[in-house]
Protein backbone atom coordinates (compact mmCIF):
# COMPACT_ATOMS: atom_id res chain seq x y z
CA UNK A 1 0.00 0.00 0.00
CA UNK A 2 2.97 2.05 1.21
CA UNK A 3 5.07 1.06 -2.22
CA UNK A 4 4.41 4.39 -4.02
CA UNK A 5 5.85 6.31 -1.18
CA UNK A 6 9.26 4.58 -0.95
CA UNK A 7 9.87 5.50 -4.09
CA UNK A 8 11.48 8.88 -2.71
CA UNK A 9 14.06 8.48 -0.07
CA UNK A 10 13.06 11.57 2.03
CA UNK A 11 10.01 9.73 2.10
CA UNK A 12 10.99 6.52 3.35
CA UNK A 13 13.08 8.46 6.31
CA UNK A 14 10.01 10.06 6.89
CA UNK A 15 7.68 7.28 7.66
CA UNK A 16 10.84 5.64 9.47
CA UNK A 17 10.84 8.82 11.79
CA UNK A 18 7.38 8.92 12.06
CA UNK A 19 6.58 5.68 12.94
CA UNK A 20 9.58 5.56 15.62
CA UNK A 21 8.43 8.84 17.29
CA UNK A 22 5.77 7.33 19.03
CA UNK A 23 8.19 5.23 20.98
CA UNK A 24 9.89 8.08 22.28
CA UNK A 25 6.67 7.61 24.45
CA UNK A 26 7.90 5.03 26.26
CA UNK A 27 10.25 7.03 28.11
CA UNK A 28 7.50 8.87 29.91
CA UNK A 29 6.09 6.02 31.52
CA UNK A 30 8.96 6.29 33.57
CA UNK A 31 7.82 9.97 34.50
CA UNK A 32 4.16 8.80 35.14
CA UNK A 33 5.68 5.82 37.93
CA UNK A 34 7.47 8.50 39.44
CA UNK A 35 4.64 10.97 39.69
CA UNK A 36 2.55 8.28 41.23
CA UNK A 37 5.39 8.05 43.89
CA UNK A 38 4.90 11.84 44.28
CA UNK A 39 0.82 12.25 44.75
CA UNK A 40 1.00 9.40 46.57
CA UNK A 41 2.63 11.08 49.09
CA UNK A 42 1.25 14.12 48.68
CA UNK A 43 -2.50 13.50 48.56
CA UNK A 44 -2.67 9.32 48.75
CA UNK A 45 -2.48 6.11 47.61
CA UNK A 46 -5.92 5.91 45.57
CA UNK A 47 -5.43 9.64 44.57
CA UNK A 48 -1.85 8.13 43.10
CA UNK A 49 -3.14 5.41 41.36
CA UNK A 50 -6.29 7.01 39.54
CA UNK A 51 -3.58 9.81 38.15
CA UNK A 52 -1.52 7.18 37.27
CA UNK A 53 -4.10 5.00 35.28
CA UNK A 54 -5.83 8.38 33.56
CA UNK A 55 -2.01 9.24 32.21
CA UNK A 56 -1.48 5.68 31.29
CA UNK A 57 -4.53 5.57 29.23
CA UNK A 58 -3.97 8.55 27.73
CA UNK A 59 -0.29 7.83 26.70
CA UNK A 60 -1.30 4.58 25.27
CA UNK A 61 -3.64 6.28 23.32
CA UNK A 62 -1.70 9.25 22.39
CA UNK A 63 1.40 6.48 21.20
CA UNK A 64 -1.06 3.81 19.01
CA UNK A 65 -2.40 7.94 17.34
CA UNK A 66 1.30 8.58 16.59
CA UNK A 67 2.10 5.69 15.42
CA UNK A 68 -0.85 6.01 13.04
CA UNK A 69 -0.09 8.66 11.51
CA UNK A 70 -3.07 11.08 13.05
CA UNK A 71 -2.77 14.59 12.76
CA UNK A 72 -4.12 15.57 16.23
CA UNK A 73 -1.91 13.37 17.78
CA UNK A 74 1.13 14.51 16.14
CA UNK A 75 0.15 18.37 17.66
CA UNK A 76 -0.36 16.73 21.02
CA UNK A 77 2.84 14.61 20.60
CA UNK A 78 4.58 18.15 19.86
CA UNK A 79 3.04 20.01 23.16
CA UNK A 80 3.98 17.10 25.31
CA UNK A 81 7.48 17.45 23.97
CA UNK A 82 7.90 21.29 24.26
CA UNK A 83 6.38 20.75 28.25
CA UNK A 84 8.93 17.73 28.81
CA UNK A 85 11.50 19.05 27.38
CA UNK A 86 11.25 22.26 29.46
CA UNK A 87 11.38 20.25 32.83
CA UNK A 88 13.58 17.75 31.55
CA UNK A 89 16.36 20.86 31.16
CA UNK A 90 15.38 22.58 34.25
CA UNK A 91 15.60 19.25 36.26
CA UNK A 92 19.05 18.53 34.49
CA UNK A 93 20.77 21.81 35.37
CA UNK A 94 18.88 21.56 39.23
CA UNK A 95 20.78 18.31 39.56
CA UNK A 96 23.96 19.02 38.16
CA UNK A 97 24.20 22.02 40.08
CA UNK A 98 22.86 20.91 43.35
CA UNK A 99 23.60 17.05 43.61
CA UNK A 100 23.81 16.46 47.15
CA UNK A 101 21.74 13.67 48.44
CA UNK A 102 20.80 12.30 45.11
CA UNK A 103 19.08 8.85 45.71
CA UNK A 104 19.70 5.62 43.04
CA UNK A 105 15.67 7.00 41.83
CA UNK A 106 16.94 10.60 41.60
CA UNK A 107 19.83 8.95 39.36
CA UNK A 108 17.64 6.83 36.88
CA UNK A 109 15.33 9.66 36.72
CA UNK A 110 18.21 12.14 36.11
CA UNK A 111 19.46 9.73 33.05
CA UNK A 112 16.12 9.11 32.07
CA UNK A 113 15.72 12.80 31.12
CA UNK A 114 18.78 13.24 30.10
CA UNK A 115 18.36 10.74 27.53
CA UNK A 116 14.65 12.53 26.48
CA UNK A 117 16.19 15.74 26.30
CA UNK A 118 18.39 14.64 23.74
CA UNK A 119 15.82 12.75 21.49
CA UNK A 120 13.03 15.24 22.00
CA UNK A 121 14.46 18.51 20.70
CA UNK A 122 15.57 16.55 16.84
CA UNK A 123 11.72 15.48 17.30
CA UNK A 124 10.68 18.92 18.16
CA UNK A 125 12.40 20.01 14.52
CA UNK A 126 11.27 17.10 12.74
CA UNK A 127 7.47 16.73 13.63
CA UNK A 128 7.16 20.85 12.94
CA UNK A 129 8.85 20.87 9.10
CA UNK A 130 6.35 21.14 6.49
CA UNK A 131 7.76 18.11 4.74
CA UNK A 132 6.21 15.69 7.87
CA UNK A 133 2.73 17.72 7.54
CA UNK A 134 2.51 16.92 3.81
CA UNK A 135 3.81 13.51 3.84
CA UNK A 136 1.01 13.06 6.36
CA UNK A 137 -1.64 14.74 4.83
CA UNK A 138 -0.71 12.67 1.96
CA UNK A 139 -0.56 9.01 3.24
CA UNK A 140 -3.85 6.74 2.54
CA UNK A 141 -6.21 6.11 4.86
CA UNK A 142 -5.39 2.52 6.28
Amino acid sequence: MYIKYFKDKENIISLFLLNNAAFINLLLFFEIIYFMFIISFAWGRMQGIIFGTFLLVFLIWQTVGLYSLRELNRKVQLFILDIHFAFSVAFIINRIFVSQGMSVIDHIIFAERLVAAVTEIPLIFFLTSRHVKSFQQGMPKI
